[in-house]
């Protein structure tokens, strides 16, 4: 997906120029912690993907809105409460992890954390355009959401210097959201 492929690599190239060598270097660091989250959560999620797409494309609605239900259910209960504690100790593993050479920060990474749980809030949405193969949809969320990304990270980059890419990063999920439900939305009447 052309989306995610801007904001975890292509993010870097952008803020290349505006950051330096050293806030780059704490925005990779940064960001490879807050991925350890995503790891957890796609190998737990990836389980229930077949299966649920599976209701989806025999039209089972009543078996998907009971998968769909466990699914957000499991979702609050597991993942939020692992990301909840995740951001209590980050500070300390951070700081091992890089024999505190490298500043931890708390803001940065709470972005990161709400950037993936709004990322887990909308998921299903993407199992079910994945499910519909909507791919067309889904390639022009992505240049729709990487287009208002770039845009969105040099004016907060200017601003907030590295907390405005995490900033940027909530914003664009939130649009992610949002347009991903209007599509699943259409698409499931």
């Amino acid at each position: 997906k052309i989306s995610e492929m801007i904001k975890n690599e292509g993010a870097r190239l952008i803020l290349a120029p505006f950051l330096g060598s050293i806030l780059m270097l704490n925005y990779v660091v940064m960001r490879t912690a807050n991925n350890i989250m995503k790891s957890f959560f796609f190998s737990f999620i990836n389980s229930f993907m077949i299966e649920f797409i599976g209701y989806i494309n025999e039209e089972k609605k009543q078996k998907f809105h009971i998968s769909y239900t466990v699914l957000y259910l499991l979702m609050c209960l597991i993942i939020t409460t692992s990301a909840f504690f995740f951001q209590i100790i980050a500070p300390t593993l951070f700081g091992f992890w890089t024999k505190n050479s490298i500043p931890f920060d708390n803001i940065l990474f709470a972005s990161m954390t709400i950037t993936f749980l709004i990322m887990v809030f909308y998921y299903p949405g993407v199992m079910i355009l994945k499910g519909k193969n909507l791919y067309k949809q889904d390639f022009i969320i992505s240049i729709i959401t990487s287009l208002i990304f770039i845009m969105i990270s040099i004016f907060l980059i200017d601003r907030f210097n590295l907390r405005g890419v995490g900033f940027s990063l909530i914003i664009i999920e939130i649009i992610s959201c949002i347009l991903i439900f209007y599509t699943v939305n259409y698409w499931l009447k």
